[in-house]
Parts: structure tokens; C-alpha cells; sequence
């Protein structure tokens, strides 16, 4: 095909664009993955879950006590309620210190992007 034909008709098949992956999205999700490995561990800590995951693999398991402790549970739950808030609160400083920088833009310059999704 030539380039003329790709200009005129806008469902002419053109070349994939590859995805990039930005330092900052990389470190972003990496914060997130941890903290689900974080959450994964309380979870372990939880003896309702751990005795269901020792249940399944077919690991024996101690004793139970007579009364259950809830304190890990209630942790893992204030943890898991909480987490939202405090990613989005570490991510607020990380911006407020490279704006106080300026290691970052303060707006980007849109009047080159068009409008059409042909352009």
C-alpha cells in the first residue's frame, strides 16, 4: 500500500504501536505490588485464613485454643481498609515534593494534539 492510500482512508492498516513504559508508572506499580504482598502476608498471619490454606494443601495443624484471637484479623482487615488511603497519600507527598522541585511539568502543551481521531 502506498502512503497516499493510508492518508485517504483512515481504516488503512497501519503499523502497531508499541506500548512504552515510563520509569514513574514502573515504580508505581511496583508500590502497588507490594503492597498486595504486604496484604498477602497479614493474610497469612490470620488464622482463619491460614487454617483454610493448611486445610487445602493438606498440612496438619496444631491445637486450636478455646478462644480465637481476632486481633491479627482485625489488623488485616484495618490494613486492608486503610491501604487505598495510604498509597494515595504517599503518592500526594512524591507529587507535592517534585512540584516543590520542579522535577516535573506544570502543564503540558496541548495545542499541537487534535481533536480527530483520524488526524
Amino acid at each position: 500500500m502506498s502512503s497516499n492510500a493510508g492518508e485517504s482512508n483512515p481504516f488503512a492498516v497501519t503499523e502497531p504501536n508499541r506500548p512504552t513504559v515510563s520509569l514513574w508508572m514502573l515504580m508505581f506499580s511496583m508500590i502497588v505490588f507490594a503492597a498486595f504482598s504486604l496484604l498477602i502476608m497479614f493474610a497469612s498471619w490470620v488464622p482463619a485464613i491460614s487454617n483454610v490454606v493448611n486445610d487445602f494443601f493438606g498440612v496438619t495443624q496444631a491445637a486450636k485454643p478455646d478462644k480465637p484471637d481476632r486481633s491479627t484479623h482485625l489488623f488485616f482487615l484495618l490494613f486492608c481498609y486503610a491501604s487505598p488511603l495510604l498509597l494515595a497519600l504517599w503518592v500526594g507527598l512524591l507529587h507535592m515534593f517534585l512540584a516543590r522541585f520542579e522535577l516535573i511539568p506544570k502543564s503540558f502543551d496541548t495545542s499541537k494534539e487534535s481533536d480527530s481521531p483520524f488526524a
